[in-house]
């Protein structure tokens, strides 16, 4: 994918209120940072790289911004100078352009709009309606009050795998010669001046060199100005089948309340070229999707319904169960009755999602006023385990709640008995003392049918998919 902001600078380009400069290269992915791993275990050059990066003034980080959309455009021309002249290397590629920008909220994508435009990036403005009329696949999200809006912004996606076949061979009938499955190991300097390459243990001397190293030249670089200079980012892709009516438009889409907020989807084809879409970016920590879709249909099964119904919710809604089942039934005419930890409060982006839907929120004071305005009611506790823990930390892992649980914030058999109805209890587990474990053997506790129903629901998912596949 190309965009004008495709290489996009992250420091922050304004003081944060309260916090340092550039926290999120201290903080995990699980806290909404960079951080694939413990800060301890980082080595020395990995931790000076985040200490330089964090030292990056605000004034700097800006002009670093200005300076790669300069780059950005000036790439641009080359691109264009390249399809020009050469039309052969984007025939057959899968190429598409323009890109098309969606958000979920008016706030993001107003935001979004001015910034492509300074940028000189836009070419369209879409309503959610125009949206839905030229892009029929994303017609669903529309009416979901997923998509606020979008827009067609300067850029392309490209098949590489199938463009370098095409740019390789165009080279060669040209005359340039590839060695394949050479490595260089060292630059040799005359007086601080380049003058040749170690290349597998012979040394080569040329007129101009061209390195692209990715992260894994870090030894090469060794000696040179761009030394320690060039760190790694985990990435990950995931394919799924580009179903009817299918996508045909590459997206960029924006992840409130991340560091790096857009994700891509690009629709491809396969190897056996079945068309699909690939998915750029996106974690696996800030939302828990697949519980949420097995509660929703916990609560459906149950009541027949979920129009008209107040759901109480007793823990964080930034915690990605809550903030998952949250983002579900905000799709729904809800009431939601919420009892935040002690000192919390709902994260902004979860709060902007429920004001731009419309949904209904009461902040109770105490688990008995959930209890009375609550249909159904689902817990997380307002301590717990540390879930932030590596699947090797045995420690953190294992460790259980620090803290007993404050009685307005536990449910308990007596509480769930004097209601004189029937409000189903849910949880995801693990269950300490937020919940009275003698409501185990009471039909209010609905917590084992819900697990039940959250292994048919990925059941069905998995079963969807591969037959997709097949």
């Amino acid at each position: 994918m190309f965009s004008l902001i495709e290489c996009d600078n992250y420091h922050d380009r304004e003081a944060p209120e309260g916090g340092e400069l550039h926290d999120y290269l201290r903080r995990r992915i699980t806290d909404f940072g960079w951080l694939i791993g413990r800060p301890e275990a980082y080595c020395a050059e990995d931790a000076a790289w985040i200490r330089e990066s964090m030292a990056i003034p605000v004034w700097m980080a800006e002009h670093y911004n200005d300076d790669i959309f300069a780059i950005s455009h000036e790439s641009l021309d080359y691109w264009r100078n390249l399809m020009d002249s050469t039309p052969e290397l984007f025939a057959g590629v899968e190429f598409l352009e323009p890109l098309l920008r969606v958000a979920s909220t008016a706030d993001y994508n107003a935001k979004q709009l001015k910034r492509q435009k300074r940028v000189g990036a836009y070419r369209n403005d879409l309503e959610p309606g125009g949206v839905a009329e030229h892009y029929p696949a994303l017609a669903a999200g529309v009416r979901n009050r997923e998509i606020a809006g979008g827009i067609e912004v300067t850029g392309f996606t490209v098949n590489v795998h199938d463009y370098v076949v095409r740019l390789v061979n165009l080279l060669e009938r040209r005359g340039v010669r590839f060695r394949w499955g050479t490595r260089a190991t060292r630059i040799v300097r005359t007086n601080s001046i380049v003058t040749e390459v170690e290349i597998d243990g012979r040394v080569e001397g040329r007129n101009h060199y061209f390195l692209s190293l990715g992260v894994y030249g870090a030894d090469l670089l060794r000696g040179t100005a761009t030394q320690c200079k060039v760190h790694g980012v985990l990435g990950a892709w995931m394919t799924i089948p580009n179903l009817g009516p299918g996508l045909n438009v590459a997206l960029k889409i924006a992840r409130i309340g991340h560091i790096a907020c857009s994700g891509n989807i690009i629709p491809a084809r396969d190897a056996q070229g079945r068309p699909i879409l690939i998915f750029g970016a996106g974690d696996g920590y800030g939302e828990h999707p697949t519980q949420s879709l097995g509660d929703v249909l916990h609560l459906f099964k149950h009541f027949g319904r979920l129009d008209g119904l107040c759901i109480g919710i007793i823990g964080h809604l930034g915690w990605r169960a809550h903030r998952s089942l949250v983002i579900a039934l905000s799709l729904f005419d809800v009431h939601l009755a919420v009892l935040e930890p002690p000192g919390s409060t709902p994260p902004d982006d979860v709060q902007a999602l429920l004001s731009e839907r419309g949904t209904r929120v009461t902040h109770c004071s105490d688990v008995g006023q959930v209890l009375q305005l609550a249909d159904a009611v689902t817990t997380l506790g307002v301590y717990h385990s540390n879930f932030h823990a590596d699947f090797d930390d045995k420690i953190n892992a294992s460790s259980r709640q620090g803290q007993p649980t404050p009685d307005a914030y536990r449910i308990t058999a007596a509480a769930i008995t004097g209601l004189g109805r029937h409000v189903p209890v849910l949880h995801i587990g693990p269950i300490s003392d937020h919940v009275d474990r003698a409501m185990d053997a009471m039909p209010q506790a609905h917590y084992f049918q819900q697990a039940r129903d959250g292994v048919w629901m990925r059941a069905a998912l998995l079963a969807l998919l591969l037959r997709q596949q097949q």
